[in-house]
Protein backbone atom coordinates (compact mmCIF):
# COMPACT_ATOMS: atom_id res chain seq x y z
CA UNK A 1 0.00 0.00 0.00
CA UNK A 2 1.13 3.40 -0.32
CA UNK A 3 2.42 5.72 2.01
CA UNK A 4 -0.16 8.32 0.31
CA UNK A 5 -3.61 6.20 1.26
CA UNK A 6 -5.97 7.67 3.03
CA UNK A 7 -10.19 8.68 3.39
CA UNK A 8 -11.34 11.72 4.51
CA UNK A 9 -15.16 12.68 4.64
CA UNK A 10 -16.69 16.10 6.01
CA UNK A 11 -19.64 16.55 8.34
CA UNK A 12 -21.41 19.89 8.27
CA UNK A 13 -23.42 20.50 11.16
CA UNK A 14 -25.97 23.39 10.80
CA UNK A 15 -26.68 26.20 13.68
CA UNK A 16 -30.30 24.72 13.72
CA UNK A 17 -29.01 21.29 15.91
CA UNK A 18 -26.54 20.56 18.50
CA UNK A 19 -25.17 17.35 18.46
CA UNK A 20 -23.07 14.88 20.11
CA UNK A 21 -21.06 12.74 17.95
CA UNK A 22 -20.44 9.08 19.50
CA UNK A 23 -18.83 6.91 17.54
CA UNK A 24 -16.99 6.23 13.92
CA UNK A 25 -17.45 2.42 12.83
CA UNK A 26 -16.35 0.40 10.04
CA UNK A 27 -15.89 -3.42 9.31
CA UNK A 28 -12.26 -3.95 8.27
CA UNK A 29 -10.27 -6.77 5.70
CA UNK A 30 -6.84 -6.78 5.00
CA UNK A 31 -5.49 -9.48 3.46
CA UNK A 32 -2.21 -9.21 5.49
CA UNK A 33 -2.37 -10.19 8.79
CA UNK A 34 0.30 -7.43 10.30
CA UNK A 35 -0.50 -3.57 11.54
CA UNK A 36 -2.62 -2.21 8.85
CA UNK A 37 -5.26 0.56 9.73
CA UNK A 38 -5.77 4.00 9.63
CA UNK A 39 -5.28 6.21 12.34
CA UNK A 40 -8.37 8.75 12.78
CA UNK A 41 -7.55 12.05 13.23
CA UNK A 42 -9.89 15.35 13.16
CA UNK A 43 -10.46 18.41 12.62
CA UNK A 44 -11.43 19.67 16.24
CA UNK A 45 -8.29 17.88 17.82
CA UNK A 46 -5.72 18.57 14.71
CA UNK A 47 -3.65 16.71 12.46
CA UNK A 48 0.01 17.92 13.78
CA UNK A 49 0.70 15.96 16.84
CA UNK A 50 0.64 12.46 14.90
CA UNK A 51 0.15 10.21 18.41
CA UNK A 52 -0.78 12.92 20.25
CA UNK A 53 -4.18 13.46 18.14
CA UNK A 54 -4.94 10.43 17.18
CA UNK A 55 -8.73 9.92 18.43
CA UNK A 56 -8.26 6.07 17.59
CA UNK A 57 -7.42 3.19 14.97
CA UNK A 58 -9.69 1.69 12.57
CA UNK A 59 -7.69 -1.56 11.31
CA UNK A 60 -5.66 -4.02 12.07
CA UNK A 61 -2.78 -4.23 15.05
CA UNK A 62 -0.52 -7.06 15.11
CA UNK A 63 -2.17 -10.37 14.90
CA UNK A 64 -5.66 -9.68 14.72
CA UNK A 65 -8.46 -11.77 13.50
CA UNK A 66 -9.90 -11.40 10.17
CA UNK A 67 -12.85 -9.58 9.55
CA UNK A 68 -13.30 -7.09 12.19
CA UNK A 69 -15.80 -4.51 13.17
CA UNK A 70 -13.90 -2.03 14.50
CA UNK A 71 -14.70 1.31 16.79
CA UNK A 72 -13.85 4.64 17.74
CA UNK A 73 -15.88 5.74 20.95
CA UNK A 74 -15.92 9.43 20.65
CA UNK A 75 -18.39 9.94 23.56
CA UNK A 76 -15.25 9.28 25.47
CA UNK A 77 -12.78 8.48 23.31
CA UNK A 78 -10.38 8.07 26.82
CA UNK A 79 -11.26 4.36 26.16
CA UNK A 80 -9.54 3.86 22.38
CA UNK A 81 -6.57 1.69 22.91
CA UNK A 82 -4.48 4.41 20.00
CA UNK A 83 -6.00 7.72 21.48
CA UNK A 84 -3.45 10.25 22.04
CA UNK A 85 -2.73 12.69 24.92
CA UNK A 86 -4.63 15.66 22.90
CA UNK A 87 -7.86 13.68 22.68
CA UNK A 88 -9.97 14.19 25.86
CA UNK A 89 -13.92 13.29 26.52
CA UNK A 90 -16.16 16.24 25.19
CA UNK A 91 -14.11 16.92 22.64
CA UNK A 92 -17.22 16.04 20.44
CA UNK A 93 -20.34 16.90 22.88
CA UNK A 94 -22.61 20.02 22.08
CA UNK A 95 -21.68 20.39 18.45
CA UNK A 96 -23.49 23.30 16.48
CA UNK A 97 -22.85 25.45 13.61
CA UNK A 98 -19.55 23.87 12.52
CA UNK A 99 -18.09 21.71 10.45
CA UNK A 100 -15.72 18.53 10.96
CA UNK A 101 -13.26 16.82 8.53
CA UNK A 102 -12.16 13.17 9.87
CA UNK A 103 -8.62 12.18 8.08
CA UNK A 104 -7.54 8.50 7.84
CA UNK A 105 -4.65 8.09 7.01
CA UNK A 106 -3.86 4.01 6.12
CA UNK A 107 -0.71 2.40 7.90
CA UNK A 108 0.93 -0.66 6.79
CA UNK A 109 3.58 -2.19 7.56
CA UNK A 110 3.23 -5.85 6.28
CA UNK A 111 6.03 -7.04 4.00
CA UNK A 112 3.10 -8.05 1.48
CA UNK A 113 3.90 -6.82 -2.09
CA UNK A 114 0.26 -6.43 -2.63
CA UNK A 115 -1.59 -6.02 0.80
CA UNK A 116 -5.22 -4.60 -0.23
CA UNK A 117 -7.55 -3.45 2.13
CA UNK A 118 -11.72 -3.54 2.82
CA UNK A 119 -12.84 -0.48 5.00
CA UNK A 120 -16.53 -1.08 4.23
CA UNK A 121 -19.98 0.13 6.23
CA UNK A 122 -17.99 3.29 7.65
CA UNK A 123 -20.72 4.88 9.90
CA UNK A 124 -20.29 7.85 12.26
CA UNK A 125 -23.00 7.87 14.68
CA UNK A 126 -24.08 10.71 17.53
CA UNK A 127 -27.23 11.79 19.10
CA UNK A 128 -29.43 15.43 18.72
CA UNK A 129 -29.59 17.70 21.48
CA UNK A 130 -33.31 18.60 22.16
CA UNK A 131 -33.33 22.24 22.42
CA UNK A 132 -34.87 23.13 25.97
CA UNK A 133 -38.52 22.84 25.23
CA UNK A 134 -40.55 26.06 25.17
CA UNK A 135 -42.85 24.73 27.63
CA UNK A 136 -40.51 24.96 30.21
CA UNK A 137 -39.60 28.14 29.64
CA UNK A 138 -43.46 29.37 29.51
CA UNK A 139 -43.82 27.75 32.99
CA UNK A 140 -41.29 29.57 34.67
CA UNK A 141 -42.12 32.93 33.38
CA UNK A 142 -45.46 31.95 34.19
CA UNK A 143 -44.65 30.93 38.09
CA UNK A 144 -42.15 33.80 38.05
CA UNK A 145 -45.67 36.63 37.67
CA UNK A 146 -46.89 38.30 40.67
CA UNK A 147 -49.85 36.44 42.18
CA UNK A 148 -52.65 38.62 43.67
CA UNK A 149 -53.58 38.20 46.99
CA UNK A 150 -57.17 37.48 48.12
CA UNK A 151 -57.07 40.72 49.45
CA UNK A 152 -57.42 42.77 46.24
Amino acid sequence: MSGSCYLSFTVIIPDTVTIDLTELSADVSVSANLLSAARVFSTIDGYDDVTGDTIGMLGYRQSSPAGLHEVVDLADPTVNIDRGANVIAGDFDNLTDTTITFHLPWLDNSTAPTCQADLDNLTLKGKVIPAPSTRAAATWMMSSERVPSVSE
